[in-house]
């Protein structure tokens, strides 16, 4: 039996999502129950954002790697994933 679902969503990305359903010949009916029967199936939500780090963050990381460019005989460079994983005591 089929129903009817009510859901709040902003108007812009609904209509993109209604584009890009139909560039791929496919309802956005079709797009919410692929999605809600992959979530029934796999029992897991996936979220997945183009995320950029926070201007604050960048200038740590910028700071950190201009000091390790400029001190590298502070830092032990690992040559290959066996000798990364000894030097973190992971194996």
């Amino acid at each position: 039996m089929k129903t009817t679902m009510l859901i709040k969503t902003e108007k812009e990305l609904r209509d993109n999502a209604r584009e890009l359903a139909e560039e791929l010949g496919v309802t956005l009916t079709t797009v919410v129950n692929s999605s809600l029967k992959q979530f029934v199936r796999e029992r897991r939500l996936v979220l997945s954002e183009y995320l950029v780090p926070k201007a604050s963050k960048q200038r740590e990381w910028t700071k950190i790697s201009k000091e390790m460019d400029e001190h590298p005989e502070r830092y032990k460079i690992s040559h290959g994933i066996d000798e990364l994983l000894r030097d973190l005591k992971l194996k």
